[in-house]
């Protein structure tokens, strides 16, 4: 993982975000602002990096929720205990934590060399972890979301989940 943006990449990153919110009607002193990030931390090495960008979040008085786009480990480390520690780390998180699964996360568990697991057994344990009450958010503190679970026929996708922010989607 490279070191966390400096000032100058973040105000891009912002900036950014505040082009496509004003693509979206929005002018960016009515935008909203979050945090992104996926593929970390891939080894227990990267953790601290982790654990001070959570802290550079949770400074941020201005920023709504985080979203982490998957990819929580290396795709060899599919033990019970790689998946909690992960998630508890993400906790430390002040805003609501939305997660996303990567194909690192449970996909890539099932040849032999990453401890042929079953990857659907894999993907349900993250989805018991990550999203222990369907239409809610974990992190500090909780959002709603809507989920494809509440889907006839769509009853087990708990991670598929959108929301409305002001009249953004």
């Amino acid at each position: 993982m490279p070191d966390l943006p400096d000032s100058a990449t973040r105000r891009h990153l912002l900036l950014t975000v505040g082009i496509l919110l004003t693509a979206c009607g929005q002018t960016p002193d009515q935008g909203h602002e979050f945090a992104v990030f996926g593929d970390n931390p891939y080894s227990p090495e990267t953790v601290p990096k982790v654990q001070a960008l959570i802290g550079d979040v949770n400074g941020r008085s201005n920023l709504e929720w985080v979203i982490h786009v998957g990819d929580t480990k290396g795709g060899r480390e599919c033990q019970d205990g790689i998946y909690r520690s992960r998630f508890d780390l993400y906790q430390g998180f002040l805003i609501p934590f939305v997660f996303t699964p990567g194909d690192n996360d449970w996909f890539d568990c099932a040849p032999e060399r990453d401890g042929g697991f079953d990857k659907y057994e894999r993907l349900n344990h993250l989805r018991s972890l990550y999203f222990p009450e369907p239409g809610q958010t974990t992190g500090g503190r909780s959002m709603a979301v809507r989920t494809q679970s509440s889907e006839p026929g769509y009853e087990d996708f708990v991670e598929n989940v959108m929301w409305v922010h002001g009249d953004v989607v």
